[in-house]
């Protein structure tokens, strides 16, 4: 009820246009948030109840990755704060991988949709970023859940909307500075934008390279790295993330999977190149 309460008849009402500095404020960009982090903490609760503690955290990780990675993985690393007694970090850090994972393909379906020509460029660095990510889950997904009490795993409140408010001040924070830094770096600085970008969210930012390339106004090449950055950028926000809403040892395990990805993505932008 409280969920679709602040869905349903609060978010329509909520004007969707810019405010503040940079007009980087958007009333119903935020609250839209803050409406899906409660959806994500309760399909969290549902799916680590039906599944089990084990493979329930790292489905919720794979779900929750294609709507929201960052969502999810703040989600997750909550739960550690609670649970870091019993061990189960690794398997939380494992969950926002997962959430990492779905990301990549992500991308690559928004930009089929805008300029399906990129998306052979684009395959190799996300694909085998998904690839090396996925690889760290699956071997998490084998080993032995680690927890001593399950139950510690499960929220006890689906939908908190304390922690979705602080999400939404973190988010507000990243957004006011993305924008600042994009109105002083200006066009000249497209990469520099593609990271700061990143940090908080990678779809807008691929829609814009993918729409300026699909114009011609700028190289192919150019939008291909301004896009991988993007999504390296957000991955590597996520341990600093994780540590500081959760448990630290969550976020030391996640360093080693997304490192992974990361160095795959790279080695991926130059595959074309190679196999050539």
């Amino acid at each position: 009820i409280e969920l679709l309460a602040i869905s349903v008849v609060l978010l329509p009402v909520l004007p969707d246009q810019g405010y503040g500095p940079f007009e980087a404020l958007n009333p119903y960009r935020i609250w839209w948030m803050v409406v899906l982090i409660a959806g994500l903490s309760f399909l969290g609760y549902v799916t680590i109840k039906v599944a089990g503690p084990q493979h329930g955290v790292i489905l919720t990780g794979l779900m929750g990755g294609l709507a929201s990675s960052t969502v999810t993985a703040i989600n997750l690393a909550r739960l550690s704060k609670s649970s870091e007694e019993t061990a189960a970090p690794p398997l939380l850090a494992a969950g926002a991988v997962a959430a990492v994972a779905t990301m990549y393909p992500r991308v690559l379906v928004i930009v089929a949709v805008v300029v399906p020509d990129l998306v052979p460029r684009l395959a190799w660095p996300l694909g085998l970023a998904t690839v090396a990510a996925l690889a760290t889950v699956g071997w998490r997904w084998r080993q032995p859940a680690e927890i001593r009490d399950p139950d510690s795993l499960q929220p006890r409140n689906p939908f908190e909307l304390s922690m979705a408010l602080k999400f939404a001040a973190l988010l507000t924070a990243v957004m006011l500075a993305a924008r600042a830094l994009q109105a002083w770096v200006g066009d000249a600085g497209l990469y520099a934008l593609s990271v700061v970008s990143g940090l908080s969210d990678v779809d807008a930012i691929v829609l814009s390279l993918g729409t300026m390339w699909g114009d011609g106004e700028i190289a192919q090449t150019v939008a291909t790295l301004g896009i991988v950055l993007a999504a390296l950028a957000n991955t590597a926000v996520k341990p600093a993330l994780i540590a500081a809403v959760g448990a630290p040892r969550m976020a030391l395990h996640t360093l080693l999977p997304l490192g992974a990805a990361a160095a795959a993505a790279v080695l991926g932008v130059y595959a074309p190149v190679w196999l050539t």
